[in-house]
């Protein structure tokens, strides 16, 4: 049997496959010589996950930079992105319409595996799944007690400020008009010495008819 020449032994390609990083992401390794990390991201009803859901915002975050990448869930439930290499979190900011928020933040790593050759590596993908739950009528009833609340809740702020106001102006008034002006205290005196005297008058008016009648009997 004739051996494989070297040729042949440099165009074999080889195919590497590497355990979950984290819950629903699946990483696998393909070959060539310049590296592609991409990410694939699939959304689906939590209740039934063969129905796709598209409309979701992803925010994808590289924890080394702090570079981020805003993508859209467009088409079939699923979105194809490519990214550097580096590690990742990937999380929901914008659910579907009529879904909850999905709050959970995944860590993906788009990095070659310790052992392998990166000359060996074409692509390094990880899938990653987010499920969203129907939002219930009674979570929809609850949304809009608490808008109805927060309207009530404003006119009652409207309310209590009006008698803040009103109460300003009165503390901003003429002191004038809380605190009438004294007397000057010489028209007092002059007042009081002027009643003396038209008593003391009458008085004597009074005596001057007395002496007279005592006079005429």
């Amino acid at each position: 049997m004739r051996k494989p020449t070297a040729l042949i032994l440099i165009f074999t390609v080889l195919v590497l496959s590497v355990s979950v990083v984290s819950a629903d992401v699946r990483v696998v390794l393909l070959s060539s010589t310049d590296v592609i990390g991409q990410v694939t991201i699939t959304n689906v009803d939590a209740d039934d996950n063969n129905r796709e859901l598209n409309g979701s915002e992803i925010l994808i975050t590289n924890t080394e930079t702090d570079v981020e990448h805003r993508v859209q869930i467009e088409e079939n439930g699923e979105l194809i992105y490519e990214l550097p290499l580096g590690s990742y979190t990937i999380e929901q900011i914008t659910a579907p319409d009529g879904y909850e928020l999905n709050t959970k933040v995944y860590d993906c790593s788009l990095n070659v595996p310790s052992g392998a050759s990166a000359s060996n590596v074409k692509v390094i993908n990880a899938s990653i799944v987010f499920s969203n739950t129907v939002i219930s009528d009674e979570d929809s009833a609850g949304n809009d007690e608490a808008a109805a609340d927060e309207d009530y809740d404003e006119e009652d702020a409207d309310s209590a400020i009006a008698p803040t106001k009103s109460a300003s102006v009165i503390n901003t008034s003429d002191p004038s008009d809380k605190n009438p002006e004294t007397a000057d205290p010489t028209t007092i005196m002059a007042g009081v010495l002027l009643g003396a005297i038209c008593i003391m008058g009458l008085c004597l008016v009074i005596l001057k008819q007395q002496k007279t009648k005592k006079r005429h009997s």
